[in-house]
């Protein structure tokens, strides 16, 4: 018999304070959708670092997401002047994560918090504030590098929502796309199956852009 299993693939989440005490914890579809186009299963992950290195035997790669700001300490800083959205369990549960499915050996896929989180979780330094807006709500042409994401050519039309980038890089990482006022906008590691894109490819996977083909280069990896 064909062995026909899809791809478990866990996706990290946000919590929102529930008015009955607790959070609810939540995750846009879109996310999903991504990993269900590209052939996977999405599962949600609930908030126990604990279960960090039982989370990473169990499912074939993570999904970090976006969100709020990396906590500066995670990056050797304290915070700057610019008001931060933090969340320091999100933060102890990803990176926990994150080394758990790196130690493993398993794909890590991040896209903008989850790329930034990527870059610090390897000892990179992450640009606490962009000057003025940063790339935030608009869309924006970057530059493509080298041959790890060869679909798109040499530039490419993306979205972006962040205030925060990455600035020194993390130990095994390279640059792979760039924007024109030179923000990093994608990274993946030389030797791990670990990649992660600035903008968020979840909102545009029907576009002409093509980006559920990065959903399918993360699949491929498991």
């Amino acid at each position: 018999m064909i062995d026909v299993r899809k791809p478990e693939i866990l996706v990290t989440a946000q919590r929102i304070p529930h008015p009955e005490g607790g959070n609810n914890v939540t995750v846009r579809d879109l996310y999903g959708e991504g990993v269900i186009l590209a052939g996977g299963m999405p599962v949600a992950a609930f908030f126990d670092a604990r279960h960090s290195a039982l989370y990473a035997e169990a499912f074939d790669g993570l999904l970090l997401t976006g969100g709020g700001d990396v906590h500066p300490s995670r990056y050797g800083q304290r915070p700057g002047e610019a008001e931060l959205d933090i969340d320091t369990e999100r933060d102890a549960l990803e990176f926990s994560l994150f080394d758990a499915f790196f130690r493993m050996k398993k794909p890590i896929f991040g896209i903008c918090r989850g790329m930034q989180l990527i870059n610090a979780a390897l000892g990179g330094t992450l640009i606490q504030r962009l000057p003025g807006e940063g790339h935030w709500k608009n869309t924006h042409m970057i530059n493509l590098r080298g041959d790890f994401l060869p679909f798109y050519g040499m530039e490419i039309e993306v979205n972006s929502v962040h205030r925060q980038a990455v600035e020194k890089l993390g130990t095994g990482l390279s640059v792979c796309a760039v924007a024109q006022d030179g923000v990093i906008e994608a990274i993946y590691h030389d030797a791990a199956p670990i990649f992660g894109v600035q903008w968020h490819p979840e909102r545009m996977l029907r576009g002409k852009a093509g980006m559920a083909r990065l959903f399918e280069k993360f699949l491929d990896m498991t």
